[in-house]
């Protein structure tokens, strides 16, 4: 199990309820166990395969996948150089 294994749920959770700020808080919190690049190795990727799968399974919309994208590219935007 990873270290980041509650944080990307919590992550999953705000993302599918469009909830910029409290994705913006997981991804924070997490930052204080992790590099910035763990985080996004890790957290990121894992809520998102997460979200992916569901999707291919038919549990989620096409909107939910594009919009949890969008907010993780933003929060990655703000701690990773261009």
């Amino acid at each position: 199990m990873s270290k980041y294994e509650l944080h990307s749920k919590n992550l999953e959770r705000a993302l599918l309820m469009l909830d910029k700020l409290a994705a913006e808080k997981v991804f924070n919190d997490a930052l204080s166990i992790g590099s910035p690049i763990e985080v996004v190795g890790e957290l990121v990727s894992l809520a998102l395969n997460r979200i992916g799968e569901d999707w291919e399974n038919g549990k989620l919309s096409l909107s939910q996948v594009y919009m949890s994208g969008i907010i993780c590219e933003e929060l990655i935007d703000k701690i990773l150089p261009p």
